[in-house]
């Protein structure tokens, strides 16, 4: 495997290796640890990722002057879904995509849900 080469998740081998090898320096490592370290890598970003945009969309509610703020304290609804599900009426679709605010994610999201994310991946 070449050391600039991407792998399957997007990550370049030589990002992952220097990653694995910042504490034993020494260690040897094989390809196929590369692979699997970069996919648990991408599973974490692509959670952290999710759990951000949840916060971003709550916060987005809650500051927002929509009356139906529970759907934060229940558990946020994923613009995405809703999008998909309206896509058999193309009206209602138009509609609600016009309505849809965008949430942009911040690093005081991504700090919000560290802690958990971090106690979930140990």
């Amino acid at each position: 495997m070449m050391q600039d080469e991407l792998l399957p998740c997007g990550f370049p081998t030589s990002l992952i290796r220097k990653l694995l090898l910042r504490n034993y320096p020494n260690q040897r490592i094989s390809n196929e640890a590369i692979v699997l370290a970069s996919e648990l890598i991408r599973n974490f970003v692509q959670e952290a990722h999710h759990r951000a945009e949840i916060e971003a969309e709550c916060e987005m509610e809650i500051n927002g002057d929509d009356d139906d703020k529970s759907s934060c304290e229940s558990g946020s609804k994923n613009a995405a879904k809703s999008f998909e599900t309206d896509n058999q009426n193309e009206h209602a679709t138009v509609d609600r995509v016009k309505s849809y605010k965008i949430a942009t994610i911040r690093h005081d999201h991504i700090a919000k849900i560290a802690c958990e994310l971090l106690m979930d991946f140990s």
